[in-house]
């Protein structure tokens, strides 16, 4: 990674979290009833907590993969394709930035 790169890096700004978290939350609709079904992650606290987890692993965890852990049996229903970019681009996505976060934050230890 380059120098210029690594100084860019930063976590979520406090707007984008609140975002994030409202995303994940909202998604559910609090008039179903949910027994039985998977909510996915609640909270960007939960979020934060799995993408550590990912990260920290031995093996390369592909979106196919933890995306449905995400979710659950609630993905949200996009507004548009940009919704979806700014969520899912592989270069500034929220889970991209902790991985970047993380593991610069590890190589400072």
């Amino acid at each position: 990674m380059s120098q210029n790169r690594r100084a860019q890096i930063e976590v979520l700004s406090g707007a984008e979290l609140e975002r994030l978290n409202q995303l994940l939350l909202e998604r559910i609709d609090e008039n179903i009833d949910t027994r039985g079904m998977d909510e996915g992650i609640l909270d960007v606290s939960e979020l934060d907590g799995f993408f550590t987890a990912i990260v920290s692993g031995p093996v390369i965890v592909e979106p196919s993969q933890w995306l449905p852990v995400v979710w659950g049996d609630f993905e949200p229903e996009w507004g548009d394709d940009k919704e979806v970019r700014e969520y899912h681009s592989t270069d500034d996505s929220p889970y991209e930035r902790h991985c970047e976060y993380i593991n610069g934050s590890a190589r400072r230890f």
